[in-house]
Parts: structure tokens; sequence; C-alpha cells
């Protein structure tokens, strides 16, 4: 079989290369039904902000760099949500800073409402998190949280209440921002209408919304449009097209990846690249003779090179993740792939 394939001309393996790397550029850096449009409209008739499913508005970085909450923080969201959409996880609200472990993030799935920190949306980790289910229409919903516990109020009355939960901003409050309708990275977006929101960094009372003057207040007014009124000069940005707030490169493995999700990288990007690295072991002995280590270490390059290539692009694409672990995985199916035929070679 191997004294077959190293009869094969040179120009055939050139054109199986080729079209090889086009195919792994072509899966590699496309943008998944990514919507680059930002889907955010102002009612000014209702008064709201409204999120149509691809849509993000944010605060500038740096905004809560003065937030100290010495007892915890209240925060208040008038809201009407899309009960009709597929039950997946969607960002009603968050305060990040880039990292997903450190975020505080208020989500719908399906029905319910969920309060967090991090990311374990899945509850795979089991990580404290208060449920409680959505009403139709507009709700408003007051959270007070602190050393003492979380209370959360739904439409002025009292419905979850735990003593093991507090909500937490993120650490590094420099680059921290506020996000309405999706989630910092732009790939959980929300449908609805906001109504309002209040932000305080220090405890109140469920009745004391409209008494003590928040941190951070956003008002959709009908002649004036939309106002952002803090404690520091606020704007709340909503551009044409969706940015990239946090571009991450090589991110390491995410724990909250399933098993499925690791079995699927596994064979896409290991054995994605062996055919990689076995053409280009074959084009480095037809032109080299034989040069079979030199041959293996080229196809692992050439593999490298190729991943690093494509979760480079990926930074600047929102619908993918640049990813160490792919990088790992397409590098060593390029080293397999040369190994195999050197081995082959031996036999």
């Amino acid at each position: 079989m191997i004294k077959r394939i190293n009869t094969l001309p040179a120009w055939f393996l050139i054109v199986v290369l080729i079209c090889m790397t086009a195919g792994m550029l072509h899966f590699g850096l496309r943008l998944k039904g990514y919507e680059f449009r930002n889907e955010v409209g102002l009612n000014f008739e209702k008064k709201r902000l409204g999120f149509a499913g691809h849509g993000m508005a944010f605060t500038d970085a740096g905004l809560f760099a003065s937030f100290f909450p010495a007892r915890g923080l209240s925060l208040e969201v008038q809201f009407t949500s899309d009960l009709s959409g597929e039950p997946r996880f969607r960002s009603l609200f968050s305060i990040a800073n880039g990292n997903r472990n450190d975020q505080l993030i208020i989500g719908q799935w399906g029905r319910s409402l969920m309060l967090m920190n991090g990311d374990d949306f899945s509850n795979r980790r089991l990580a404290p998190k208060i449920y409680l289910p959505l009403n139709p229409g507009q709700n408003t919903l007051v959270v007070i949280s602190g050393l003492n516990g979380t209370s959360v109020y739904l439409n002025h009355k009292l419905v979850r209440q735990r003593r093991d939960f507090v909500l937490t901003l993120p650490e590094n409050l420099d680059t921290t921002r506020m996000v309405l309708g999706n989630n910092i990275f732009g790939t959980d977006p929300w449908i609805g209408e906001v109504a309002g929101f209040r932000l305080w960094n220090q405890l109140i009372k469920s009745d004391q919304t409209d008494i003590i003057t928040p941190y951070l207040e956003l008002l959709v007014q009908g002649s004036a449009g939309l106002l952002l009124k803090g404690s520091e000069e606020a704007t709340l940005n909503i551009p044409d097209f969706k940015p990239l707030l946090y571009p991450s490169y090589l991110r390491p493995p995410e724990s909250e990846d399933s098993f499925q999700t690791f079995v699927f990288d596994v064979f896409l990007n290991f054995f994605g690249f062996i055919p990689l690295g076995a053409v280009v072991y074959l084009l480095v002995i037809r032109f080299n003779g034989q040069a079979f280590t030199r041959a293996v270490l080229i196809s692992v390059a050439a593999g490298f090179l190729l991943s690093l290539i494509i979760e480079t692009a990926q930074i600047w694409l929102p619908s993918r993740v640049s990813s160490l672990h792919d990088l790992l995985l397409n590098s060593l199916g390029a080293l397999a792939g040369g190994i195999l035929l050197f081995r082959a070679g031996k036999d």
C-alpha cells in the first residue's frame, strides 16, 4: 500500500495538500451563523430598549472602578422576556471583565430566570444559583445580596431567599463592564425588552428603590431617548455592529465543556489533521529522499503552523474560540499522520 502511495505524482500530492488546507481553513474560520449586526432598538412609545436576538448594549470599561459595596449590592431590572424561544441559556444582564469564572450574571433558561456567579449554566459543577419562574408581560426584578445571603423580589413579592448564596462582582473592577441583552462575548443573546435598570453599591430594602439614589441608573424616556446616569460619567454603547469586547488567545479548555464536546473535539481536531501530516510527510520524502525523521518533524511543524494561523484568526471571530486545546490536538494529529507513514514505510 505504501509503495502505491509513493508512486503518486508530486503535483497530485500538492493539489491534495492545497485542498485539505483550504477545507481546514473553511471549517476553522466559518462563522457558524453568527450575526454581526447589533439588533437593539429604542421603542419611544413604550419607553423600552428592545433586543431582537442578536444584540447587546454595554458600558465602557472602568465604570465600576469606584464601586465599593461595603456590605453588599442591590439591583433592579424592569423587563419583558420572550418566553416562546427554544430552551437555552440567554443572558439578560451581566457584570464581567472577560473571565467567565468571575462574573455576575442574570440569564433566562426557557421560562425560568437564573441568578449566579461564574459560568455553570448547565449546573454540571453544582455551583450555587437561584432559579425563579418568569411571568408573561413586564416583570420587575429586585435583588438584594450581602453577607447574610440573597433575597429576590419579583413584581414586589419575595419569591426566593438563600442565606448561603451571595452575588459578587468581578475582582478587577478597572476592566469590568455591564452588558445588557447578551454576554460579554456576544454569544448568548437574549430576546425581550428592558424598561429600566438600577444598581446600588449598598443594601437597600425592596420598597426603597425610588428613595435611595442608585450608583447606576438606566432610563428609557420618550423624548430624551436613552439616559444612563451614574456616580461616574456613564455611556451605554449600542454600536451598529457587535464588537469583540474581550478577545482571548489560546484559551485553555473550559471545565463547563461536556464529555460529548470533548470527544467531538478530539475526533475532529486530532483525527482531522492526520491526513495533513501524512501528505506533508510524503511530499518531504518525495523531494528529500530518505530523510524520514526530517519528514516527520516537518509534518508536525506544518500541522502546528496551520492550526496556529486558524486559532490566531479566531481571536477576531466572535462565534469562534481560540483554543490551546485545539492547537495541541491538531499538532498531535499531524504528528500521528507522519509517524503512521514512517512506521508503514519501515514495515
